[in-house]
């Protein structure tokens, strides 16, 4: 299985940073050349729009030749590391890479609360009984948004964010969405984010390839070529997503009581990139235990070795990324993941190193 490392000369974190320096906003990070054309020619408005999970691979197993999401497809670029929606769609949003943002995983080691903390969500991820005191996003990975430096640099630019319902003032179907840029494109200047969840809700159910799968990418893709057919003209549509995933088999950790014993707290991260935090003096048991468990299927690094990797990036390093990375950080390499809890609820995943888990699409349409 081939394995891809983030290309920070040409990520998602470049899309962002491109359309930062287009409006006047220095970022230290490299632009792409093809979106710097486009903007180069000035459109009235612009739309970045990211489809969670449409990875390059979602659209070629899923969509025929004449698809416009493989014909408007200019570039293949690599989502950041981990690949997955917490630190992929942060870098989106904040211009920065994981090491800075310090968004790393759907669950991360809160110390404060001594919980491993669902992010999106402000609950512990083994027990969501456990209250926490305070919102640990809003506490300790709080950053400034692209949208807010865009709008001070350009205070008559008209700046929209554009969510999901789970938002105040977000919206229920990806149409309504599409609705309502075809509207801002019928006013003034205008730079628009629009998120929305699938196709990654749907394949973590369904796997990369199934026929109810298929019928969601041509349901997506024909709202698409509604927005660009609508849009008034001098509309720049470009349209990302933040990983592709891969169907994985689990490996249950649950029931490995010599592994567990080595731990002084369960894991957290991601199943495919996941930190493990060991007891005083159990690192060699730790990690004779992990190899007859895993194998050649995981990367197992220390968290020295895992930074010099640079795979979060680099820049300003943010203060509590040694505690979210642990003692150890387990990066999947094929297509198993480890199992958290004792139900699996997925048949496919992301957050590893494979081609498709990282390899992104780089859809630009510029209605002049």
């Amino acid at each position: 299985m081939k394995t891809v490392y983030p290309n920070y000369q040409n990520s998602i974190l470049n899309v962002s940073a491109t359309i930062l320096k287009h409006y006047g906003v220095t970022s230290p990070y490299d632009s792409i050349q093809l979106l710097e054309n486009e903007l180069n020619m000035n459109p009235k408005h612009v739309m970045l729009v990211l489809l969670d999970g449409l990875g390059v691979n979602i659209i070629k197993n899923n969509t025929s030749k004449d698809s416009i999401f493989r014909t408007l497809m200019k570039a293949e670029i690599t989502s950041v590391f981990p690949p997955t929606t917490v630190a992929a769609t942060t870098s989106v949003i904040s211009g920065l890479p994981p090491f800075s943002h310090g968004h790393i995983g759907w669950t991360q080691y809160n110390k404060k609360d001594d919980s491993n903390t669902v992010v999106f969500m402000n609950e512990d991820f083994y027990d969501k009984t456990k209250v926490l005191k305070e919102n640990f996003q809003r506490r300790d990975l709080s950053y400034e948004t692209i949208f807010t430096k865009i709008k001070r640099a350009n205070p008559n630019l008209h700046v929209y964010e554009v969510f999901p319902s789970f938002r105040d003032n977000g919206f229920d179907t990806f149409k309504a969405q599409v609705d309502h840029l075809i509207n801002v494109s019928k006013g003034k200047a205008s730079f628009s984010y629009c998120y929305w969840v699938e196709p990654d809700k749907t394949i973590h159910e369904t796997g990369t390839k199934d026929p109810q799968l298929t019928k969601l990418i041509g349901q997506l893709e024909k709202e698409v070529k509604r927005l660009i057919t609508n849009v008034a003209k001098d509309t720049l549509i470009v349209l990302i997503a933040d990983h592709g995933l891969v169907d994985v088999k689990p490996i249950n950790i649950n029931n490995e009581q010599t592994l567990l014993e080595t731990l002084r707290r369960m894991p957290s991260v991601e199943p495919r990139a996941c930190a493990f935090y060991l007891k005083d003096g159990m690192h060699e048991a730790f990690k004779n235990e992990f190899k007859r468990l895993f194998k050649k299927n995981f990367i197992l690094l220390t968290r020295k070795e895992f930074l010099e990797t640079k795979l979060l990036g680099d820049g300003v390093k943010h203060p509590l990324l040694n505690e979210f990375i642990g003692d150890y950080m387990a990066i999947a390499k094929s297509n198993y993941m480890i199992q958290l809890k004792e139900v699996n609820q997925f048949k496919a995943h992301h957050a590893g190193l494979l081609k498709d888990e990282m390899m992104v699409p780089l859809i630009m349409h510029h209605q002049s």
